[in-house]
């Protein structure tokens, strides 16, 4: 019968310590094989995010350009020359004739480690410009397509708008984000508000949430007008449902309990109803009573 110190001399002999070496070739190895697989992730990350952006500016692009309008015409032409020179500082990928981002033409990502969310988000951040000024527009069409976009960023994690606003240092883009959007309720289309509602419950519901202070307080305020003012069932409808969700994910986060996910964040078959249900004839009309 072996002692214990016989075991031990016999692990720590050449011959005994094979398995241990093997042991710790193979946690080299698959420490290596997850370096390997973060950094493919990391890739495929930035990548999905360039051509995210080149697909949602492109499309403002081209609805601006669609634009034939008299007043506002400089802020027209502003906004396309912006959204000219942001696609073209992107990488080249294949984006289709209706503007959507084709996955299986992907060109290579020069945005190095833009895998991990804060690099995500400041990259993000950099082409917000372009978002911006397609809110201010006033265009319903332009705004639509931007608030598409801006809800696609945020349901997807890339956009998290924690960078300092360059216009206001003070502010984070994420307050500057908020107030563009709300602004856009005012504008008189159904499909337009409802974007508006969308986007702004994808903006609170998203984790981590950025939206604090002032600007949530606008978003609730925002919502509730839209409740108030919209003739369309469908968009009284979807607001009042945002904030019931609203209200209840602040008490959740308060209350250091989880906030309940919903699918995309908030881009779910609701809403998609909801615009359908805008755009048929006779939605506008007011519920009876």
């Amino acid at each position: 019968c072996s002692t214990p110190a016989a075991v031990l001399a016999k692990a720590g002999a050449p011959g005994g310590g094979v398995s241990r070496l093997a042991r710790e070739g193979k946690v080299k190895e698959i420490g290596r094989e997850r370096k390997v697989a973060v950094c493919a992730h990391t890739q495929r990350m930035g990548t999905d995010l360039d051509l995210l952006l080149r697909g949602s500016i492109s499309k403002i692009g081209r609805a601006a350009s669609a634009q034939r309008v008299v007043k506002g015409r400089e802020r027209i032409q502003s906004l396309k020359q912006e959204c000219e020179r942001a696609v073209a500082s992107l990488p080249q990928g294949h984006v289709a004739a209706n503007g959507e981002a084709d996955s299986t033409d992907r060109a290579p990502s020069s945005s190095g480690g833009v895998g991990e969310a804060p690099e995500r988000d400041a990259r993000a951040c950099q082409y917000f410009l372009p978002y911006k000024l397609a809110l201010a527009s006033e265009a319903p069409r332009v705004v639509e397509e931007a608030l598409e976009g801006l809800n696609e960023l945020i349901a997807h994690g890339f956009l998290r708008g924690g960078m300092p606003d360059p216009e206001d240092p003070s502010r984070k883009i994420i307050d500057s984000l908020v107030e563009s959007v709300c602004a856009c309720a005012s504008v008189r289309d159904d499909q337009t508000q409802m974007h508006v509602v969308r986007t702004l419950q994808t903006a609170v519901m998203s984790e981590p949430c950025l939206v604090h202070g002032a600007s949530l307080l606008l978003c609730v305020r925002t919502c509730f007008n839209v409740y108030l003012g919209s003739e369309s069932p469908a968009n009284q409808s979807a607001a009042k449902a945002t904030l019931s969700r609203m209200i209840n994910a602040i008490v959740c986060r308060m209350e250091g309990v989880s906030v309940p996910a919903h699918p995309r964040g908030v881009a779910g078959e609701e809403f998609e109803d909801a615009l359908d249900a805008s755009d048929t004839p006779g939605s506008s009309a007011p519920p009876s009573s």
